[in-house]
């Protein structure tokens, strides 16, 4: 049998082995930046698609002075379009890579019409074009938005993964620290018997078990920290709901736009998804102004002004839908629309910021408590002249 001081030896070095695992998949989440950031980027391109075919109806159809935007939007986000693409493309995951093989059908057709008018500025609009775009953006953004609800799921996969590992190493070290405890305890039964066992076992300092039961504290306290994060895809639905409500701004100025200037057959989908898309933008903005995160209420409070005016004018449209579409209200909705998406951007940017705080809390504190094991258990290793044993079981080994 293995001598009990080299056993000892043998489980603390295996107990920081474990110890170093575990900070090492405490590290996994935050590889990608962050698995709010990750969405948001992917959500975004729900919203450029619709900037982008908002921007192709405003050059083919009204007034000069807003074309030279119109172009500058157009050059803008046409390439950040693309590179999150490209992104996207790198996940391996094949569900990601079906549902991006379902985009590429609107994709590709989409940026090669953008491509052509983002190469010649100068140049009329060429209808064809417009009309391609309008084949196959909305096709783009029912692919996005599927593929943009696939990523929470992956995340809390991946999460339930983590914690199974992260459980099996903690639950290694619960079973090395006990074994080493137990081999200690056979120790003090073997060099003494009856009274003296006793008597060496009462000479064990309090202190001696308060460090042994903090370190199973410290433990218990690390598996239920494991267990937080397995909410997250709850979380990421929630978020991504909210990350919507950029859409929403831009959804509803494209509406306006198609019932203004597009043929009838392509005003009754417009139409209907102002119908649709109006009740839900308001309900998430009120859920989003009582959000218990300061900053995500304050940003919300700050939106209300362009909400407020992107609303009603989608209602004016609502109810003006049988007749001829008041001007006014397609110009409102279109001047509304930038601002609408920085004011709900901003939003999405403190839900992520208060996503990222929290995950970040927990990282830390996992983080110190694996640290200070660590080192408890390397100054016992290295500065402990014979670790655990006690000054009477010396006297007795004497």
């Amino acid at each position: 049998m293995l001598h009990p001081k080299l056993f000892r030896t043998f489980a603390r070095f295996t107990k920081i082995l474990l110890l170093l695992l575990l900070i090492g998949f405490e590290w996994i989440p935050n590889l990608s930046g962050g698995d709010a950031h990750y969405i948001n980027e992917a959500g975004l391109q729900r919203a450029r698609s619709q900037m982008l075919a908002s921007a192709t109806y405003i050059l083919a159809y009204r007034p000069l002075p807003e074309h030279a935007q119109a172009m500058h939007d157009l050059q803008t986000i046409l390439s950040v379009f693309e590179h999150e693409q490209s992104t996207l493309q790198g996940n391996p995951a094949s569900d990601v890579q079906d549902q991006l093989l379902q985009a590429n059908s609107d994709y590709l057709p989409l940026v090669t019409a953008l491509q052509d008018i983002v190469a010649h500025p100068q140049r009329a609009i060429n209808l064809l074009e417009v009309n391609i775009i309008a084949l196959h953006e909305r096709g783009y953004l029912v692919s996005m938005n599927a593929l943009v609800l696939i990523l929470p799921r992956h995340l809390e996969e991946r999460n339930i993964q983590l914690f199974v590992i992260q459980i099996i190493l903690e639950i290694l070290f619960l079973f090395m620290f006990f074994l080493a405890m137990t081999t200690f305890f056979w120790e003090i039964g073997r060099y003494g018997e009856g009274r003296i066992a006793g008597r060496l076992m009462n000479a064990l300092p309090i202190a001696f078990f308060a460090r042994r039961l903090m370190i199973v504290i410290l433990i218990l306290v690390l598996v239920g920290l494991e267990i937080i994060p397995l909410g997250v895809g709850n979380e990421m639905a929630s978020f991504n709901q909210a990350a919507l409500q950029r859409t929403r701004c831009e959804v509803l100025a494209k509406s306006a736009l198609i019932l203004a200037y597009r043929p009838q057959s392509e005003r009754t989908a417009a139409l209907s998804d102002i119908q649709t898309i109006l009740p839900i933008f308001v309900q998430e903005q009120t859920t989003l102004l009582r959000d218990g995160d300061n900053e995500v209420r304050r940003a919300a409070q700050q939106a209300t002004k362009e909400y407020q005016i992107m609303s009603a004018a989608s209602q004016s449209l609502i109810r003006e839908s049988d007749g001829p579409i008041d001007g006014a209200i397609v110009t409102t909705l279109v001047s509304h629309q930038s601002q609408c998406f920085i004011q709900m951007d901003a939003i999405v940017t403190a839900l992520q910021n208060k996503i990222d705080y929290q995950a970040n809390q927990i990282f830390l504190v996992e983080i110190l408590i694996e640290g200070t094991l660590i080192i408890f258990f390397i100054v016992l290793l290295f500065f402990s002249r014979d670790p655990f044993v006690p000054d009477e079981l010396r006297k007795e080994r004497k």
